[in-house]
């Protein structure tokens, strides 16, 4: 098993860039793992069982973890050491392989969240019908062919033989002809680039979805100019005419944010076949991680049990905390 490495013997890389890669991803490595393992945490405490969204959830958590521990700490270990790759030839091409499976299975597995949430809110009456969570746990299941068929495909294009690109700081598998490099990009364009466009044309469409609804129900309330005109009109309904109001700008906000993730997620994976340059690759991976590690924390928080049950964790834990503190207080 041969393979090509190349660091910073092969090419000079800035040493800022590499202090900045380095405090970037000790920062967001442990918060990824933190925030994933809080989701399943919650998910393994909620009373709910059989749930759709709580096995998505789960899945996309535990993913997320395995790309985090495969990527995170040799990034780190790479930019504390000026960019150089120290691990091997073996771990390289191990390593270039896991992140092509784990990436191409978060992609499919975020793909079929986006559209189960779209049927959800679009579909809500064929929903049941559509969506049950046998069919949910065969399609969490079909991950892992899904991933070995990625390592195979993979390692048949770069010859079993992993190249470490400096400006990523990781190792990608290496396509030493056009040929293969062209047959790695279509099946980059189907598997990751079209599937993440349409999601974000779902959310596009969820987002005016629940805007059309939103204004529905604003209409249908009060104005604050109202109340002060009737004082018999409630309070309550001018608290909750500003938070719709409020919902609909950071749903809008929202939108833009996703899209500039969308782009930011889509750069490191051009820059193992293209040229980029580092200080865009960078914020691509960091991105990346901060969405990773925020959509779980989102998905917790927009399930009622799941929010429940996420509430009554942090409770739990913040209680042993001041518990063992007036232990020790005691001692």
């Amino acid at each position: 098993m041969e393979t090509n490495v190349t660091g910073g013997a092969a090419e000079e890389v800035d040493a800022l860039y590499n202090f900045i890669s380095a405090v970037s991803w000790c920062v967001a490595t442990p918060l990824s793992l933190v925030a994933n393992i809080f989701s399943l945490l919650v998910v393994h405490r909620s009373p709910v069982r059989n749930d759709i969204t709580q096995a998505y959830v789960a899945s996309v958590s535990t993913i997320v973890m395995g790309l985090t521990l495969c990527l995170g700490p040799t990034a780190a270990l790479s930019s504390i050491t000026g960019g150089e790759w120290i691990l091997g030839n073996g771990i390289c091409t191990v390593q270039g392989l896991l992140l092509a499976a784990i990436l191409s299975v978060l992609s499919v597995i975020m793909f079929i969240f986006s559209i189960e949430r779209y049927v959800y809110l679009a579909h809500p009456l064929r929903y049941p019908v559509l969506v049950t969570f046998s069919r949910t746990r065969v399609i969490i299941a079909g991950m892992a062919p899904i991933g070995l068929l990625a390592v195979i495909f993979c390692g048949i294009l770069s010859d079993w033989r992993g190249l470490y690109m400096s400006s990523w700081h990781a190792c990608v598998p290496h396509f030493k002809d056009d040929i293969a490099r062209s047959v790695y990009f279509c099946a980059y364009l189907l598997v990751k680039l079209i599937p993440a466009v349409i999601g974000y044309a779902l959310h596009c469409s969820l987002l005016l979805i629940a805007r059309r609804h939103l204004r529905r129900i604003i209409a249908d309330m009060p104005s604050p100019h109202t109340v002060r005109a009737d004082p018999t009109l409630s309070r309550a309904a001018v608290l909750i005419f500003r938070r719709l109001k409020l919902n609909i700008a950071r749903w809008v906000l929202l939108s833009f944010f996703a899209l500039f993730f969308l782009a930011m997620d889509l750069i490191p994976d051009l820059a193992c076949l293209y040229p980029i340059p580092n200080y865009l690759v960078l914020p691509g991976n960091i991105a990346f991680l901060f969405v990773s590690c925020a959509l779980p924390i989102a998905h917790l928080y927009s399930n009622r049990s799941l929010k429940r049950t996420a509430n009554q964790t942090l409770g739990c834990c913040s209680c042993r905390c001041e518990n063992k503190n007036l232990h020790s207080v005691d001692v």
